[in-house]
């Protein structure tokens, strides 16, 4: 017999991810203007921090997804894609991610085991090379912190 609780943590669940996949379908459809891709980005951010946390792991692989996303259109400036005020650099909350990818695969230092999230390295990589094919100037800036 499920109780309670076990069915609200799974329409929790549900509700996340489907949260996510309603994210993604929104950066699918902006993807080309730039503008609009950086406000959706400022909206979203909180979701896709959350995501990168052990309370979030339910839906990491979406967030990171997400984050790709953004990461590839936003910053990659593709042909054909408007842009009002063209912004150099991926943005200093993108960049905020960015450490805790890492922790979620490696862990915070002296962590024997690395992250909790190890089984998510293969997207997590496709995200960091990202990071620096878009902005390699603020790859190397990136600081502890």
């Amino acid at each position: 017999m499920i109780g309670q609780e076990d069915e609200d943590d799974g329409e929790s669940i549900l509700a996340a991810v489907a949260s996510f996949t309603s994210m993604r379908r929104i950066l699918d459809a902006v993807q080309t203007d730039l503008t609009v891709l950086r406000t959706v980005e400022s909206i979203i951010y909180p979701c896709l921090l959350h995501s990168l946390t052990a309370d979030g792991l339910d839906s990491i692989e979406e967030g990171i997804d997400c984050i790709t996303l953004i990461l590839y259109h936003g910053y990659g400036k593709p042909e054909g894609a408007q842009v009002a005020g063209a912004q150099t650099g991926i943005s200093e909350a993108m960049w905020k991610l960015y450490p805790q990818l890492l922790y979620v695969c490696a862990g915070a230092d002296g962590d024997q085991d690395g992250g909790f999230g190890f089984e998510y390295v293969t997207p997590i990589v496709i995200a960091l090379k990202n990071y620096i094919a878009q902005d390699p100037v603020g790859m190397l800036a990136v600081q502890e912190g």
